[in-house]
């Protein structure tokens, strides 16, 4: 994504999910999924925008090497990617979490009222807009306007607009201390904990009134239609992967933050809006199947494979995601093309043997101190893709780039700068570990930055999307 201080500088895909096993389909919120939509991807970490998963890396040889990847051309049982859907889907975004017992919502229509229904009602209760939402011991309160209260035991709830009222809810609640509110559309769920005081809210959403918002976050606003309209087909794939992967897995598909793709309530105008409804519909395919399509800010002139830099997995492992055949300088323009970072090799040393404790790393953890930090393996563009730390007794551990990066990050003293990608080249001096490093994000598939200068020097949304996924097909779903 665009480094600015108004919006995230984290790359949008994935964290690493634990799966829940609920879903708005049991509480009778959402029409059943569309059977296009119900193959989950079978990727243990679904889709992971910092690493993999796994506790152990396998050994690698003498460093640096160039990686070599055997890929299954896509459309077989073992490919998990969705079949292009025909109909337009909705997706379920996690908006927030209501934390503790003096957790509140408050909830605002578009119009005079708001319907919510408790567990497994049909018709349920209407009261007047605006709605307090409260947890009251073993039961929910909610007071409505006019001093109207209805309380009922702990269980999911549903709110929704009425029909010829406008479909719009607007949330208020509270988020890392900072009060903040979303248009979430005409539904929002509420789903509890099986036990403790969390509550998860959830908004149901038609795909394309979904994008707009996400569009809005990702990009600047003063950036050419072309690479809005590339950046929506990209997000368009890439939350129609993660709706089907999570269909059946827990009761949200994506969340508002950059650990999936950011978010920021419904949108309706400007170049958001119209980049979504000029491409209404519109995916990439590889073998009749969506291509996840992954982007980050910034490649640094470096692309990445997506099963080195995201996870392995057959999903990952297809063409259009094995990074573009030109390496380029097509991002040199963007502030984090290259930059510099040093941290005291001292506080490196300690903080990657306790990152290795908390990460369940035992060779890592074990390590006595660190006599070398070097690349190991880099893909064919140059991008690193293994680093090997190396302790004064001999002793080596290899780990995958972003893990790595994770590792060092972690390492790294308050007041050093964030490592934007693991596009770096490590350099030990002394007392010192310099990392002179290149573009902002994991590198694979769309680079924004790259966009939008090719977007700037003439080239169309197409062109743009056939540069960054090589060999994917244009397809239309819905109309």
């Amino acid at each position: 994504m665009p480094e600015r201080h108004d919006q995230s500088e984290s790359e949008a895909p994935g964290d690493d999910r634990r799966d829940v096993a609920l879903g708005f389909e049991q509480g009778g919120l959402l029409a059943s999924r569309r059977s296009a939509l119900r193959v989950g991807l079978a990727t243990a970490t679904g889709f992971v925008a910092w690493g993999c998963s796994g506790s152990r890396e396998p050994d690698a040889t003498t460093p640096p090497r160039v990686t070599e990847q055997r890929r299954p051309m896509g459309g077989t049982a073992i490919d998990p990617r969705p079949r292009v859907p025909s109909v337009e889907p909705e997706v379920r975004v996690l908006v927030a979490r209501l934390e503790g017992r003096g957790s509140t919502l408050r909830l605002a229509a578009g119009g005079r009222w708001i319907r919510v229904k408790h567990g497994s009602e049909e018709a349920g209760t209407v009261l007047p807009s605006p709605i307090e939402l409260a947890r009251d011991g073993d039961r929910w309160s909610l007071s409505g306007a006019g001093g109207v209260v209805l309380r009922v035991p702990i269980g999911r709830l549903i709110f929704s607009t009425t029909p010829g009222e406008p479909r719009s809810l607007m949330a208020v609640f509270h988020d890392e201390g900072r009060e903040k509110r979303l248009n979430l559309g005409a539904v929002l769920g509420v789903v509890p904990e099986a036990s403790g005081f969390r509550a998860d809210l959830v908004a149901a959403i038609p795909i394309e009134t979904y994008l707009p918002g996400v569009l809005a976050k990702e990009l600047y606003q003063h950036w050419s239609p072309e690479a809005f309209r590339a950046q929506a087909v990209a997000a368009r794939c890439f939350a129609v992967c993660e709706a089907a992967h999570w269909a059946k897995r827990r009761h949200y598909d994506l969340t508002t933050g950059p650990d999936t793709q950011a978010w920021v309530g419904l949108v309706e105008s400007g170049l958001p809006a119209s980049a979504t409804r000029e491409t209404r519909g519109v995916l990439l395919a590889w073998d009749d199947r969506v291509v996840p399509a992954y982007y980050c800010s910034c490649c640094g002139g470096l692309p990445a494979d997506a099963a080195d830099a995201i996870a392995p997995g057959p999903a990952n492992a297809i063409p259009p995601l094995a990074g573009r055949s030109d390496g380029g300088r097509c991002c040199e323009w963007a502030s984090t093309f290259r930059w510099e970072r040093q941290v005291p090799k001292g506080p490196l040393s300690e903080g990657i043997v306790a990152w290795g404790r908390r990460e369940s790393i035992a060779d890592l953890a074990a390590l006595d101190g660190l006599r070398r930090l070097e690349v190991s393996a880099l893909n064919r563009h140059g991008r690193p893709v293994r680093f090997r730390f190396e302790d004064w007794q001999g002793r080596s551990v290899e780990l995958r780039s972003e893990r790595a990066r994770r590792a060092i990050a972690f390492a790294a003293p308050a007041g050093v700068r964030a490592f934007h990608s693991a596009a770096v080249e490590p350099r030990l001096e002394g007392s010192v570990a310099h990392f002179s490093g290149r573009g902002h994000g994991h590198g694979a598939g769309l680079c924004q930055h790259g966009a939008e200068a090719m977007a700037r020097a003439g080239a169309s949304g197409d062109a743009i999307l056939q540069r960054f996924y090589p060999g994917a097909a244009l397809v239309g779903g819905w109309s």
